[in-house]
């Protein structure tokens, strides 16, 4: 639980500090990124701490203390990987949910968001 007089504004900076990281690490970087292996399965790193604001999920590891926003479609794989996941399991459970998905874009999808998070370390592979 976040502390202060007002938790908007809290959540609002660390969103705002959340973004402007991301983007300087990964867009700019894109080179840093891990590639996914297709047969493993991946799983939340234990202790990270997420709360949800606005229409995002803001998450902080709890080691290094980095931050990253996920979007509601990327929070929806987040709650997945509660359990141990391969890549083809969440694009299942990606086009269940979104019928009218393409398998293509969709797969690409599900690949980047867990590169994001293999990447800083908010899951591992299992």
């Amino acid at each position: 639980e976040l502390v202060g007089g007002n938790p908007q504004l809290v959540m609002r900076h660390i969103k705002s500090l959340t973004l402007d990281w991301t983007a300087k690490k990964i867009i700019d970087n894109p080179m840093n990124m891990l590639l996914i292996e297709k047969n493993s399965q991946y799983q939340q790193l234990a202790g990270v701490q997420s709360e949800p604001f606005e229409d995002e999920l803001i998450m902080m590891h709890p080691e290094s203390w980095r931050a990253i926003a996920l979007n509601p479609v990327a929070a929806i794989l987040w709650e997945a990987l509660a359990w141990r996941q391969s890549p083809a399991q969440l694009l299942d459970l990606y086009l269940e949910a979104f019928t009218q998905s393409d398998k293509k874009v969709a797969e690409q999808l599900i690949d980047d968001i867990l590169q994001l998070l293999l990447t800083h370390e908010f899951i591992v592979k299992k």
